[in-house]
């Protein structure tokens, strides 16, 4: 009978770790969890511009999600893993395919470092599978004349850099160097929207003389054309760099093509050539541009048109005027005929 006993009492403990040890299993996934391949994966970076501002968003693919698992998205400058029991995640990757917005992303392309992607998948039971990494590619900067934006004005100055959302509470600071432009043929390159019309401005605006050179924080603070030496009407490069400190910071560049406006009332303005206020004053060709010489030994065949002509088809005048002269003559003859003939009825 104790053995019996005993018997059942064994039975029943088996039963009850079996039990506990499938509720475990099927608790924690067990050994048979199926982790995502996310080697598969493939991050692109969406750029897209908001009111001269970037916005920059990842989509993912290649990967089938498993429902029960959780996809953690960090973003990081430079090359440091992140640890998912600690960090806070910047995004959660909950369809594959779709466009996930990243703040994260702004402020990482603002250093000078490489930018990764760690895709982390976390169970139902709270396990962290294996990280994946991808370095992402950085985006390109605005074009020339929209990096920094900047108003010169008698009352102010402020400046913006739109490239890396840097603003006055990020303590940033420019560069700034303004001179005077004598080069003609570089605003009339501006003036007709050559391609690579500001390239030309940079390269001049780096090697040449200012009136203007210091550094000053971004947002708004005191004028500085208030005590620059401009003329009414003139053209000026405004040439600007993000201080980098030290290489911390991708560097930043930007020019652009100011004139001056001055009054008793307005003060000293500095407007950019983007700006209503704006006016262009110049001629159609450089000043030092010098027209071409007629070579005297061979004749020009070539004829110039008359621009003071009227175009389309020239009226037929000389053909009216001699019929015209033709009527009148033989009208006179056959008179005269006419005149003679009873004359010599007459005799």
């Amino acid at each position: 009978m104790k053995r019996f006993f005993l018997k059942i009492v064994v039975g029943v403990i088996a039963i009850i770790l079996f039990s506990l040890n499938s509720y475990a299993a099927d608790e924690t996934g067990g050994d048979t969890t199926q982790w995502t391949d996310l080697t598969k994966s493939k991050v692109d970076v969406i750029q897209k511009d908001n009111v001269g501002r970037w916005d920059y968003y990842i989509k993912v693919t290649g990967i089938t999600l498993n429902e029960k698992s959780t996809y953690k998205i960090y973003i990081k400058s430079g090359d440091v893993q992140p640890d998912p029991s600690k960090d806070k995640e910047d995004q959660l990757l909950i369809n594959v395919g779709s466009e996930i917005k990243l703040h994260a992303l702004n402020e990482a392309y603002r250093f000078n470092k490489d930018v990764y992607c760690f895709i982390i998948e976390q169970n139902k039971n709270g396990q962290y599978g294996t990280p994946y990494k991808t370095k992402l590619e950085r985006c390109p900067q605005h074009n020339l004349g929209s990096r920094i934006k900047s108003n010169f004005s008698s009352q102010y100055t402020a400046i913006y850099c739109y490239d890396d959302n840097a603003t006055a509470t990020t303590n940033r600071k420019v560069k700034v160097k303004i001179g005077n432009i004598t080069d003609k043929s570089i605003l009339l390159s501006i003036k007709n929207g050559e391609a690579k019309a500001l390239e030309r401005l940079l390269d001049y605006a780096k090697s040449a003389s200012s009136i203007y050179t210091e550094t000053i924080s971004l947002g708004e603070s005191k004028s500085i054309t208030s005590g620059l030496n401009i003329t009414n009407g003139s053209y000026y490069y405004v040439y600007m760099i993000m201080e980098d400190e030290n290489g911390k910071y991708y560097p930043i560049e930007d020019v652009s093509l100011y004139q001056a406006l001055i009054g008793d009332t307005i003060g000293k303005n500095l407007y950019d050539y983007l700006d209503n206020l704006f006016e262009w004053n110049l001629e159609d060709t450089p000043s030092n541009t010098q027209k071409p010489t007629t070579d005297t030994t061979t004749p020009n065949t070539t004829k110039t048109p008359d621009t003071t002509l009227a175009t389309g088809k020239i009226p037929k005048a000389g053909l009216g005027f001699g019929l015209i002269i033709l009527i009148i003559l033989t009208i006179g003859g056959l008179i005269f005929a006419y005149y003679k003939n009873n004359r010599l009825k007459g005799i």
